[in-house]
């Protein structure tokens, strides 16, 4: 049995490893907070665009962006009111939030409505990844659009992982939740529920 050093090293060379194919604009299959998602440098238009194809996705919507805390989103995005502010650092579940965009977001992550949908993870190992490469991942669910979602990752299916460029080692045992709730907000910080 490893003991706790030998399990943070390891944990260690494999942050470095995911940060490194994200840094190089390559794909990733990792472990999120939600479910088992694909991955890439949200500012790397062409990993972006190549996110798209292996999705099939259509209508050109959008990917949710994760940051790694209230200060990236902040770097981003107009203070959230203090209220929402305190939903998403102590709410149990994570929760994505449609913003208003902002000019320092890529216009290929917002949406036709000038919206952009954005989620502060709360596992540990997806936030230090983006925390190294230091601006936002474009996430998706692991598999192609209008395909169930995978719940773990002997659910994802060959052509999703024939197709990233990085399979993360970790979370592979975890039998993980289900998609984000998503909301929006008002001018005065009530919540409008756009998928429970």
């Amino acid at each position: 049995m490893k003991n706790a050093d030998q399990l943070t090293d390891l944990l260690g060379e494999e942050i470095d490893q995911t940060v490194q194919y994200l840094q190089n604009g390559k794909l990733i299959l990792c472990a999120t907070d939600t479910i088992w998602g694909i991955s890439c440098d949200a500012f790397n238009k062409e990993a972006y665009d190549h996110l798209s194809s292996i999705k099939n996705r259509k209508n050109n919507r959008p990917f949710v962006l994760l940051v790694s805390d209230i200060e990236m989103l902040k770097r981003y995005i107009k203070a959230p009111p203090p209220r929402i502010e305190n939903l998403l650092v102590y709410h149990k579940r994570p929760i994505t939030l449609v913003y208003k965009n902002s000019s320092l977001i890529p216009e290929h992550c917002v949406a036709q409505d000038d919206s952009v949908a954005i989620r502060i993870p709360k596992e540990p190992f997806i936030r230090q990844v983006i925390h190294r490469l230091d601006r936002p991942i474009a996430s998706t669910s692991a598999n192609i659009s209008g395909a169930p979602y995978p719940k773990h990752f002997g659910e994802i299916s060959s052509y999703i992982c024939n197709n990233v460029d990085y399979i993360s080692k970790y979370g592979r045992d975890l039998s993980i939740g289900k998609p984000s709730p998503i909301f929006s907000f008002d001018e005065e910080g009530q919540l409008l529920i756009i998928r429970e």
